[in-house]
Formats: structure tokens, C-alpha cells, sequence
């Protein structure tokens, strides 16, 4: 007989694992339910959150066995991580491998071979993307790029020496937004006539003829660093009854945000930069075209960093164009941006969801890169700014607007989620 005990065991490993990856609360306690009782348990008691895995099996004979297991550390998320564990569930659920060989299963499912070309690819995309996106030039773009490619570097050698997420975040925010801030300024030293005015002073740096626009480059970082998935994730989690999990992944979130904050805003001090507020691209066809050019490259970009399998990032990637353009025609119509944002991410789940039960893959692969075009990265970034110059209604102004965001996302998913729910209750 098979011990139920090292059955378990492989369990939480599995459990852990997909935390770690980025999978939702919902799917692990799924997934481990489903193979649970595929290895004759009678009742499985699954229990989630980002910290913690608690696991109950009940076996006809009466017998009940309990383990947990602390989750360390915030893991990387890794979409062939989870990919391979959607299957792996699904395999378990047929064939109930021993537990030798469901270990070794586990253990190809997480070493994942690292994809480091593809990881600064994505970033770079996704920065220079997003600095188009939100109003930048080209040579913003450029900056966006060169500095992604540092915050990827600090990735690799800062992180893993900081004591958690809420350290490397500040000290991260920090050094891109104090490198990006002098690197701006030398250029521009070096030759002012060709930039336009200086970066360095409120009013220059309000000249809409300048082609170097701060605002856009950092935004562009922002949009790297900035939690929003995870704050989205965890307000949804809220919405659909996981209100322990979302609770305290909305809390860390909201820390690691802070954190973030606290980095670029000390950089906009320094530099004086407090006043550089931009303009963004025009709603005319041109503007439209080019926010969608660059949505295309910013979903891409972050469909790339979470290490999305080659042959789905065309189709990842078209959603993020689908989500932007959905939520500009709403937009036309509705003023606010709640409601565009709720309209919007509730296709682009929709759309996830029609991908992944052709593909028979998990909707999050594809739900995460086509919402990406509609997280706040720059609402919170003039919240900053405008906190630095002591300008609180602004502050309340963009910090609202931040806010609309994520619950408008978080409420759209949840409405596609919850009709898919009751469509197909073993929906993913």
C-alpha cells in the first residue's frame, strides 16, 4: 500500500511549488483537492494563503492525516511552472503515480531551465513599451529600456541578499530612480539644445516641446517594480470568499507598494523633478494606434518576464491590445475610469477563459498579460510626484484614480470568473 503520509508530504510540495510560481490561492487548494481524492482520500481539507499550506486527508478507514508547510519568500512568477503543474494535476488525477515518481515529477515541473535572454527581453519591452504608452518619445523609450535592464540586474544580485520584498523594493526604487534622474540630467548637460529645455528645473520640465520626458521613463520603471497583479489578485481574492488570503496578500502588497514609493519619491526630492508632469498621447486616431502599438509590446513584454511558454505570446500579448481598445470605447461613453477598467478586464478574462479551455491551459496565462495595459503604473507614479511638492489634492486626485483601477480590474475578472463558475463548476 501506498504511504499516505509521503503522499502528502508530496502534496504540500506540489502545493508550495505553484504558490511560489505565481498560481492563484483558488487553483493549489483545487488542484490539491482533486489529486487528493484521486488517491483515496474521502475528504480533502485544503487551506492557502501566502504564507501558509495546511493539508488534511480523510480516508474511508477513518484515518486523518494533517501536514503544513511555511511558504518562504515571494517567489518568481513563472507560467511554466504553473503550466506544467496544471498538467501534472491533471496526470495525477488518471494515473496516481507512486509517490517516488510524484516527486520526481514535482521536481521536473520546478526546475524549469532559466530563461535569462527572454526575462531582460520582457522587461526591456515591457519599460520602453510603457513610456510610449503613457505619453513618452522614443529616446524615453530608449531610457526606459537602458534602466530596465539595470532593475533586471538588481533582480538578480540584490534580491536575493535582501531580507524581503519590502527592502529590495525601496532600495531598488531607489537606485533606478536616482540613476534614471542623473543620467537624464547629464545627457541633457551634455547637450542641452538637443533635448529642448532642461529636465532639471519645474518649469523646463513642464515644456511639452522637450523630447526627454523624466515622467514617462520612470513611469515605464514603475511599471516594472509596481505590484498591481498582485494587488489585483489579492482584491479579487477578497471578492470571490478567499478574504484571509486576499487580507493579507492585499496588506503585503500595499507594503511592497510603499516601499516602492518611498524609493522613487526620495529620487523626484533629490532631483527636484516634483513638477514633471507631462503630456500623454492624444485621443485622436494617431494616439489611439500608437497606445495600442504599445499596449501590444507592454502585454508581450510582461507575458515574456513571467516566462510564458514561446507559442502562446502572440495570443497573450493581442489581449492586452483587446483590453485597451475595449476599455477606450467605454471610455467615449462613460466617464470615470471604474467602469472602463471593469468592462475591460471582464473581456480580456473572457478572453483568457476562451483561450485557455481551447488550449486547455489555465486562464491565468492569459488574463495577466492582457490586463497589464490597464495597471495603474502611472496614477500612482504622479501620486508620488505630487506628494513630494506637498500637493495633497493631487495627491487624493491620482491616488483615487489609482485605487478605481485595481477594483474596477479586480471586479471585472470576478464577473467572468463567476459566470464561468456557474457555467462549468469544475471550470479552472
Amino acid at each position: 500500500m501506498e504511504n499516505r503520509s509521503d503522499i502528502l508530504h508530496q502534496l504540500l510540495n506540489m502545493g508550495e511549488a505553484m504558490l511560489l510560481a505565481g498560481a492563484e490561492v483558488s487553483r493549489v487548494e483545487r488542484t490539491l483537492s482533486n489529486v487528493g481524492h484521486a488517491y483515496g482520500a474521502s475528504a480533502m481539507n485544503v487551506f492557502a494563503i501566502t504564507a501558509t499550506l495546511v493539508v488534511t486527508m480523510e480516508f474511508p478507514d477513518g484515518e486523518r492525516l494533517t501536514q503544513s508547510r511555511r511558504i518562504i519568500g515571494p517567489g518568481t512568477t513563472d507560467y511554466r511552472v504553473v503550466a506544467a503543474f496544471h498538467k501534472l494535476g491533471k496526470h495525477c488525477c488518471k494515473q496516481t503515480p507512486c509517490a517516488d515518481e510524484l516527486a520526481a515529477s514535482i521536481k521536473r515541473c520546478t526546475e524549469q531551465p532559466p530563461d535569462r535572454i527572454t526575462f531582460f527581453l520582457g522587461s526591456i519591452f515591457a519599460a520602453a513599451g510603457f513610456a510610449v504608452f503613457f505619453g513618452g518619445s522614443a529616446i524615453d523609450a530608449s531610457f526606459a529600456a537602458l534602466f530596465a535592464v539595470v532593475i533586471c540586474l538588481l533582480q538578480e544580485t540584490l534580491a536575493p541578499r535582501c531580507p524581503n520584498m519590502l527592502v529590495f523594493n525601496l532600495l531598488c526604487s531607489l537606485i533606478a530612480g536616482v540613476g534614471t534622474c542623473a543620467a537624464v540630467e547629464f545627457v541633457e548637460a551634455l547637450a542641452p539644445g538637443a533635448f529642448g529645455a532642461s529636465v532639471a528645473g519645474a518649469n523646463a520640465l513642464q515644456g511639452a516641446s522637450s523630447v526627454i520626458h523624466l515622467d514617462k521613463i520612470l513611469i515605464g520603471e514603475v511599471m516594472l517594480l509596481i505590484p498591481g497583479i498582485f494587488m489585483t489578485n489579492a482584491i479579487r481574492d477578497m471578492l470571490v470568499g478567499d478574504t484571509v488570503a486576499g487580507s493579507m496578500r492585499f496588506v503585503e502588497t500595499m507594503l511592497w507598494a510603499i516601499a516602492l514609493a518611498g524609493g522613487f519619491m526620495t529620487a523626484i526630492f533629490l532631483f527636484d523633478a516634483s513638477h514633471n508632469v507631462g503630456p500623454g498621447l492624444g485621443l485622436d486616431w494617431a494616439g489611439i494606434a500608437t497606445q495600442l502599438a504599445a499596449a501590444l509590446f507592454g502585454a508581450a513584454g510582461f507575458a515574456m518576464i513571467f516566462h510564458l511558454p514561446r507559442k502562446y505570446l502572440l495570443a497573450a500579448s493581442i489581449g492586452g491590445i483587446v483590453s485597451w481598445a475595449i476599455y477606450l470605447a467605454v471610455g467615449f461613453a462613460v466617464s470615470g475610469v471604474f467602469f472602463p477598467a471593469l468592462v475591460a478586464s471582464a473581456f480580456s478574462a473572457l478572453y483568457a477563459e476562451a483561450l485557455a479551455r481551447w488550449r486547455d491551459i489555465p486562464s491565468l496565462l492569459f488574463v495577466i498579460p492582457a490586463v497589464v495595459p490597464l495597471i495603474p503604473g502611472a496614477p500612482l507614479y504622479y501620486a508620488m510626484s505630487f506628494a513630494v511638492a506637498s500637493d495633497w489634492t493631487q495627491v487624493a486626485s491620482y491616488a483615487l484614480r489609482t485605487g478605481q483601477f485595481a477594483l474596477g480590474i479586480a471586479a471585472g475578472m470576478c464577473v467572468t470568473w463567476l459566470f464561468a463558475s456557474l457555467l462549468n463548476p469544475r471550470s479552472r
